[in-house]
């Protein structure tokens, strides 16, 4: 299983039409993002890596910070009318797919991808991918799609129940992805509840191949 983002774009249409965006391309290996002072959007891009690829529960709340109601620009504060986030991903193949999800004026369900890089993207070739029940298992879940593409395996553990369910995508990114605000609390501090027993040790297993 291998994924690596490559791009990341925040696109926001504005009240007086026009189109404001910010991209950033990261690198292989580590990658700092560093500015001058607080409130200069290194949370939001970090956060937008997790929700735009549907793992909105490792974000929670912080989700609000993606989609404000205005945004400063040299003529003053302009109101964001639609807001998107793209994102570029490779896999172990060094293949590449782009997703967008729109956030403003709702954070969608749908999710559109185009496979090739973030600089091709046009309406043409675009498939439409949903999240929510069945995201792991329907032909146009989005999360089927994201674990095929980077080989993700079904791995089954134990349920609360003492059933067999599979180990989600958003078990995996809790180890992977420290949140600030709630992140540095405790291992897997924004785990998500999905009635897996004993989730850190079968997460913390899998990571290992155990």
């Amino acid at each position: 299983m291998q994924l690596r983002y490559s791009r990341v774009r925040l696109e926001a249409k504005l009240f007086n039409g026009k189109l404001a965006s910010c991209e950033v391309e990261l690198l292989p290996g580590a990658n700092l993002i560093l500015t001058d002072s607080n409130t200069q959007g290194k949370s939001t891009l970090v956060n937008a890596l997790a929700v735009g690829l549907g793992l909105d529960d490792l974000v929670k709340g912080n989700v609000a910070a993606l989609v404000k109601d205005t945004l400063r620009v040299a003529q003053g504060d302009q109101r964001i009318v639609e807001a998107a986030i793209l994102l570029e991903i490779a896999n172990a193949s060094n293949e590449l797919l782009t997703i967008r999800r729109s956030v403003k004026p709702e954070l969608s369900r749908g999710m559109l991808v185009r496979r090739g890089p973030l600089s091709q993207w046009s309406e043409a070739g675009l498939e439409e991918y949903y999240l929510g029940p069945g995201s792991y298992t329907d032909t146009r879940g989005f999360h089927r799609l994201l674990s095929e593409f980077i080989g993700f395996p079904e791995v089954q553990v134990i349920s609360q129940d003492d059933g067999v369910m599979r180990l989600y995508l958003e078990y995996i990114f809790s180890a992977i992805f420290i949140e600030q605000k709630r992140g540095w609390a405790d291992i897997m501090a924004n785990m998500p509840y999905y009635r897996v027993r004993d989730p850190k040790k079968s997460t913390i297993a899998e990571l290992l191949g155990l």
